[in-house]
C-alpha cells in the first residue's frame, strides 16, 4: 500500500486522473495532509464520500504509529514510533522557549552504520533506510500533536541514522517539509547532519536547495576522532575540513560543526587550540555540546569548568561558538536511548 506523503502534487494528480477523478481534488487533499494534518480520511470533509473511502482503503495516511511518549521537565517530548514492518525509530520535539516554535529532530534510518562511540544508535547496528514518507511523517505527527498550540519552525536530521547514507530519501523528505504545498518550513531552517560522508557533502554542495549543513566533528585531529567516530579512519579530519571549506566557499553558506565535549579527551586546551587553528578560514559556527550519558563506553562528559574554558578560548580566537544545553536528559532523549530501552 502506498503512503500519502510519497505523493507530490503532480504525482497525486496523475493518480487521480488515472482513476477518472478530477485533478483539482489534489488541491483539496494535500492541505489535509500537511496543513490541518488529520488522523483519518473521514475528516477530509470537503471530499466526496467515495473518494474518502478509496483513499482509506488504498493509501496509508500515516507510516508511523506512536508506541511510547515521554515528556521532559524542560518541555522536550520524545516519541518511539512503530513502522509498518514492526521496526521502531525515535523522534524528539524540542521547544524553543518562546512557547510557540518547536524543532523536530528526525531519524532517517533504523539503526545506524557509523558506530560512533558516544551514540546509543551506533551500538544497534544498521537495519534499513527509512522511506521518504517515514521521515516526513515524523514531522507531520508532531505538527498534529501541537495543533494550534505551536508550530514546527525547524527540523534537524540529527536522530537515528546517517542522512548522507540515505541521501535521496532525505532530500526528497526535506523538500516536502519545505514546499509551500507541504509543511512550508523555511529551507534554511532544515539542517542535515553528517559524520563526514564526503560524497554526500559534495552532492549537497551542488544541490540548489538551501538546506543547512551540520557536521559532527567532535575532534581536531585523527587520533581523537578515530576513537569517537570509527568512520573517520576512512577519511581523516583534514580531508573532511577541506570538503567543508569547499562547501562554504561554493554555496556561500555557513557550516555548523557539532562538538560534544568529553573529559580529558577532546576538551583540553591543546584540543581547543588545534581546533581553532584547523577552522581558520572556514565560514563556520561551532556548537559545543555537553552530551547526555548513553552506554558504558568509557567516555565521561566534560565538567562544567572545562566546557566554559573551551568556549572561552574559541571565542578569544574569534571562532563563532555557541554552548548548547542538552535537552531531555530525564527522558532518555539522546539519540537511540529510548529505542534501546524499549526493544
Amino acid at each position: 500500500m502506498p503512503d500519502i506523503s510519497e505523493y507530490t502534487p503532480e504525482s497525486l494528480k496523475e493518480l487521480l486522473v488515472s482513476l477518472k477523478i478530477p485533478a483539482f481534488r489534489s488541491k483539496q487533499i494535500l492541505p489535509w495532509v500537511y496543513k490541518d494534518i488529520v488522523s483519518d480520511y473521514s475528516q477530509m470533509t470537503n471530499l466526496p464520500q467515495d473518494l474518502r473511502t478509496y483513499l482509506s482503503e488504498n493509501i496509508r495516511l500515516f507510516t508511523v504509529d506512536e508506541k511510547l511518549r515521554k515528556i521532559s521537565t524542560d518541555g522536550t517530548m520524545k516519541a518511539l514510533f512503530a513502522l509498518k514492518d514492526g521496526e521502531t525509530i525515535e523522534t524528539a520535539l524540542i521547544p524553543s522557549g518562546d512557547g510557540v516554535n518547536y524543532t523536530v529532530c528526525v531519524s532517517c534510518q533504523v539503526g545506524c552504520p557509523m558506530n560512533c562511540a558516544f551514540c546509543a544508535t551506533g551500538h544497534m547496528g544498521f537495519l534499513r533506510n527509512l522511506t521518504v514518507s517515514e521521515i516526513v511523517d515524523q514531522v507531520r505527527f508532531f505538527s498534529m500533536v501541537l495543533g494550534k498550540q505551536g508550530r514546527i519552525s525547524n527540523v534537524v536530521f540529527m536522530g537515528m541514522g546517517e542522512p548522507f547514507s540515505n541521501y535521496d530519501a532525505v532530500m526528497a523528505a526535506a523538500t516536502r517539509m519545505n514546499a509551500d504545498w507541504g509543511l512550508n518550513i523555511a529551507a534554511r531552517s532544515i539542517t542535515i547532519s553528517t559524520v563526514g560522508v564526503i560524497s554526500g557533502i559534495r552532492n549537497f554542495m551542488a544541490d540548489p536547495r538551501q538546506f543547512g549543513l551540520a557536521v559532527s566533528l567532535h575532534a581536531p585531529n585523527d587520533e581523537i576522532r578515530n576513537k569517537l567516530l570509527p568512520y573517520n579512519r576512512g577519511i581523516g579530519v583534514d580531508h573532511l575540513l577541506k570538503a567543508c571549506k569547499d562547501y562554504a566557499n561554493v554555496t556561500k553558506r555557513r557550516v555548523t560543526f557539532e562538538y560534544c565535549l568529553f573529559k580529558d579527551l577532546n576538551d583540553t586546551y591543546e584540543a581547543a587550540k588545534e581546533l581553532a587553528e584547523k577552522l581558520r578560514g572556514i565560514n563556520c559556527h561551532v556548537n559545543l555540546i555537553a552530551p547526555n550519558e548513553t552506554f558504558d563506553h568509557g567516555l565521561v562528559a566534560s565538567p562544567r569548568e572545562n566546557v566554559l574554558a573551551f568556549e572561552k578560548y574559541l571565542t578569544e580566537m574569534h571562532v563563532n561558538v555557541t554552548l548548547r544545553k542538552s535537552m531531555g536528559q530525564d527522558i532518555s532523549a539522546a539519540c537511540g536511548q529510548l529505542k534501546s530501552e524499549n526493544s
